[in-house]
């Protein structure tokens, strides 16, 4: 039996973001509790992204580099309203920043993968695509996203053109977290980006300061990155995932519970 067995964990992912980690979850006999503190919008402008769509699917570009599953899920969308599909277009690949978004590129899009660096720095997805000169690159990011990717690879020598393919917005819906809280009926609370810590605090009315809330919660944070912020928010960080996943995510909180 998983030493998560009965454990009440909060997942704040987007809606569609949890399905994975719930089914995890449910499989290690935890219950799992949907608190969404983050979900996913198109951009103001979403003729730009359109347009770069358009450009894809006319041969302007000769990678398309896809950098989350959020990404992949809106050009997804667009691509539907548009009336249009990536899988008969042969001339430009893909690179996918690790297995998980890969994965959901090959089912979503219905297109194969060329390049999976596993590490999502700017460093090792240059090193994977080995950028030439004169090639075009399509980089569809958050509106969050900072531009060390796209620097990195303009400084070997690429054409790249960066698009905002979505909005990180708040999240609504799910339990009733503040009442549980109160009751103690919450084992653990899980973060997978910066963004969830913050709107968490957000979303239950609550300064930094107030984290104090949380003392007798086990925090688990997917990276460092996310810990770091949780961290600055007033959060004891119990659980780091070794990898960033939620596969990773559940084995260190295991471990976490097995240890104590």
């Amino acid at each position: 039996m998983s030493a998560l067995a009965g454990k009440r964990v909060v997942i704040t992912r987007a809606p569609h973001q949890s399905v994975e980690f719930e089914a995890i979850l449910h499989q290690r006999g935890a219950i799992p509790l949907l608190y969404p503190c983050i979900d996913i919008a198109p951009p103001e402008n979403i003729e730009a992204l359109d347009n770069a769509v358009q450009d894809v699917l006319q041969g302007k570009f000769d990678w398309l580099v896809l950098t989350s599953t959020n990404t992949v899920q809106m050009i997804c969308n667009r691509l539907t309203v548009l009336g249009s599909s990536l899988k008969e277009v042969s001339n430009f690949k893909v690179a996918a920043v690790g297995s998980v978004t890969a994965l959901y590129t090959r089912e979503v899009l219905d297109i194969s993968v060329s390049v999976i660096p596993d590490i999502f720095m700017a460093e090792q997805l240059v090193e994977a695509l080995k950028p030439v000169v004169g090639r075009r690159y399509l980089l569809p990011q958050s509106s969050l996203a900072v531009d060390a990717i796209q620097r990195a690879l303009i400084d070997c020598g690429a054409d790249v053109v960066a698009v905002e393919t979505y909005r990180t917005v708040i999240g609504s819906g799910g339990v009733e977290l503040s009442t549980l809280l109160g009751q103690h009926e919450v084992d653990v609370i899980t973060f997978a980006s910066p963004s969830a810590v913050k709107n968490l605090l957000i979303r239950l009315d609550l300064d930094s300061a107030d984290a104090g809330l949380f003392d007798e919660v086990v925090i688990a944070c997917i990276g460092t990155k996310t810990a770091s912020v949780a961290r600055a928010h007033g959060f004891k960080v119990d659980v780091i995932g070794h990898e960033h996943t939620m596969c990773g995510l559940t084995t260190a909180l295991e471990q976490y519970f097995d240890s104590h």
